[in-house]
Parts: structure tokens; sequence; C-alpha cells
């Protein structure tokens, strides 16, 4: 076991990914990023009422976004500010997958991590509100992948319903951290 929560996850297949992603997700310490990140919401009023209850990034074209990643004992808080909103999760190794805490409101995501050699992606094993497991009618479709390109840490994330599309994407590339 290492201080580094994504390595423990990914054992060996850590070192296979680009240098950009492995930097941005060697954490040993409270460290600041920032970047440049696109954020849309769905169009529907169910989607967005979701996106406002679950206190997610208000739409914006071309945001600065920051990010401070806080190291603690077991976990890694990730306290992202796009533009002027605050989207605040904490994560955790949960057995061999990466659990997703949303601060503001009471939902856990766990992702079975897949590495390569352009970068990670997140695949929902399961999502609890209040603690419960969700049964897969209620769980939100996401989609989200780390790379490089130019040499900076590239992002995206898509997550959403069956039953009214688009709640939230966002996407963009962070300068390494400072």
């Amino acid at each position: 076991m290492t201080d580094i929560l994504l390595r423990n996850i990914l054992g060996a297949a850590f070192d296979g990914m680009p240098a950009a992603v492995r930097r941005m997700h060697s954490i040993e310490k409270t460290q600041d990023v920032r970047g440049i990140s696109r954020v849309m919401g769905g169009t529907n009023v169910l989607s967005r009422l979701i996106r406002v209850v679950a206190a997610l990034p208000r739409p914006a074209h071309r945001a600065p976004i920051s990010i401070r990643f806080i190291k603690g004992h077991n976990d890694e808080e990730w306290d992202r500010r796009f533009g002027k909103s605050r989207f605040h999760t904490i994560m955790k190794q949960e057995g061999q997958y990466l659990a997703e805490h949303l601060v503001a409101f009471p939902v856990t995501f766990v992702y079975d991590v897949r590495a390569d050699q352009k970068g990670f992606s997140l695949h929902v094993v399961r999502v609890r509100f209040l603690g419960i497991p969700l049964p897969r009618l209620l769980q939100p479709t996401l989609a989200a992948r780390a790379s490089e390109w130019r040499g900076r840490y590239r992002f995206s994330t898509l997550v959403g319903f069956w039953f009214c599309g688009r709640v939230i994407s966002y996407f963009g590339y962070l300068d390494a951290p400072q």
C-alpha cells in the first residue's frame, strides 16, 4: 500500500498511464491546480432540478476551474470551483473500488477504475443515497475519462438518467499541480 489513492486501486496499471495523469493523481499533500473547463447542463426541467438539488456546477461556456486536492489519512478531498460554482467531493478506497461522496448531497458513487496507456475511466458499480444502495433503474449513468493532451491533464464527465437525459457534463484541461 502507498499513500497514493489511485495507485492503491490500480496497482501496476497506474505506471502505464501518461505522465500528466500520474502527476495529477500522485497526491501526497494538499495541492492546487488550475485550468479551463466547459460545463453543460441538461435542458429539461427535471434534469435542471436534479442539478440544482445536488448542488452541481452551473453551466458555463469557458470557465476557469481550480481544484484543491486535500490529502487526508485515508481519503482525498477534491474541492472544485468551476467559475463561481463549487463542487466538493471526498474520494476513498472501498475494496478494489474508488468511492466518491458528494459533500453537499447524500450520494456516493462507487467506481471500477480502468487504466490504459491513454489514462483511466470510471465505471459505476453502485450508487448509494443516504447510505442505501439504489436499484439500477434509479442509478445515474456516468461516463468519465482522464487523459493527457499536449502535456496537460484532460478530463471529461457526463452524468444523466434514462428518464431525463443529461443532468451535467463538464470537460476541460488542468495544468500541472503547483
